[in-house]
């Protein structure tokens, strides 16, 4: 009961409907408690937490991210951990905090290839590519954002696909390379 509750409210998040998501996933919390799932309260506070942070409410987001981290730790669960720091790192990455943002993207890329996740190891690339571009540091941004389409393609994640070519693009863009940047765009 407690997933439905968790999947609906993932479905009312898409949709844009932050207030009735809030009200799925928090009923999963509270199932998840009363059953004694860790795991599943973790992923609940993750969930929450991203409703949080498409809310702007970052005080929010933080905290349950901050929640499920600690809640991940302390099982052992090292995916959810690195689940936690990309969503920690984001937070701060809308901030403009990008110190910060950079710190935890780089520890889930740590927890991410010491577990061989190359879901997670692609998308914290294509972050840390974002925060370098942010920053103006074009060629750190670039190498991060090939190395996302690489492993993308390599494990035909088109999702992660697209975000690595959108940022190429940006970047081919920025240097006035518009030929490139038009393909980028195309694929």
């Amino acid at each position: 009961m407690s997933n439905a509750y968790g999947n609906i409210g993932i479905v009312y998040h898409k949709q844009g409907n932050y207030q009735d998501a809030l009200k799925s996933e928090l009923k999963s919390l509270d199932l998840d408690k009363e059953l004694g799932d860790k795991i599943g309260i973790g992923a609940s506070y993750v969930n929450t937490g991203n409703i949080y942070k498409d809310m702007g409410n970052y005080t929010e987001a933080l905290d349950y991210n901050q929640k499920a981290l600690s809640l991940f730790d302390s099982v052992g669960s090292k995916y959810g951990a690195g689940i936690a720091y990309v969503n920690i790192g984001l937070i701060y990455y809308l901030q403009n905090k990008y110190d910060e943002a950079l710190e935890n993207q780089l520890t889930a890329l740590g927890i991410f290839r010491r577990i061989d996740n190359k879901n997670g190891i692609s998308d914290v690339y294509s972050n840390i590519g974002n925060i370098y571009m942010d920053q103006k540091k074009y060629a750190l941004a670039k190498k991060y954002a090939d190395s996302a389409l690489a492993l993308a393609k390599k494990i035909g994640e088109k999702d992660y696909m697209r975000d690595a070519y959108g940022a190429l693009y940006a970047l081919d863009t920025i240097s006035g390379d518009y030929k490139t940047a038009y393909n980028d765009y195309q694929m």
